[in-house]
């Protein structure tokens, strides 16, 4: 079934304008608040008419003032509620650990792949228990050699803010810190 002329520039008009207050990247979410619906068509198929699709995203956009963002960056709809305390910013490369730069496990496992591609970073749980975990982590060349070994311990208490997850830091932080024996730590090489 075929636009007609009216409702086809209703819907131009009504995405330009949506484009215009929130950016491009979040006209589609401030579609999706206003009509509970993703697309344009989707919103017809269900009933809805042109007029009422243009009406309810008015009194979206009535409701809902953007934001403003510096000149050049998109707008965001305040449909989508601000990051709560437990939800974190993405991460850098490099952390600030007690003024000190530090390169994150990530950002060590990549430098190890693009040295050695087909090595790899072997990890064992050495001992857990309710409140504790301990790893070993091996970084080992593509030929078989042995770089590194170390062993990481985390706690309960001492997992807060990887969410109480002391598996994954304890298996994390052996990781980093075989992949800095290895020569892979250093944030100063970062480029």
């Amino acid at each position: 079934m075929a636009e007609d002329e009216l409702t086809q520039k209703a819907r131009e008009a009504v995405s330009e304008r949506l484009s215009g207050l929130y950016g491009r990247a979040r006209a589609q979410a401030a579609f999706k608040a206003a009509t509970g619906f993703d697309f344009w068509a989707s919103a017809v198929q269900s009933g809805l008419t042109r007029d009422a699709i243009v009406a309810a995203v008015e009194a979206y956009i009535a409701d809902n003032p953007p934001t403003q963002a510096p000149k050049g960056e998109p707008k965001s709809p305040p449909s989508q509620p601000p990051r709560r305390g437990n939800e974190r910013a993405p991460l850098g490369d490099v952390a600030n650990v007690q003024g000190n730069p530090y390169l994150r496990a990530g950002a060590r496992a990549r430098k190890f792949r693009e040295a050695h591609p087909t090595g790899c970073i072997r990890t064992e749980l050495v001992a857990v228990s309710d409140d504790s975990a301990l790893f070993k982590a091996e970084v080992i060349t593509g030929d078989g050699q042995l770089l590194a070994v170390a062993h990481a311990r985390a706690t309960v208490a001492s997992s807060s803010q990887a969410g109480g997850r002391f598996c994954e830091k304890a298996e994390t932080s052996a990781i980093a810190r075989a992949l800095g024996l290895a020569g892979f730590g250093n944030p100063e090489d970062e480029s």
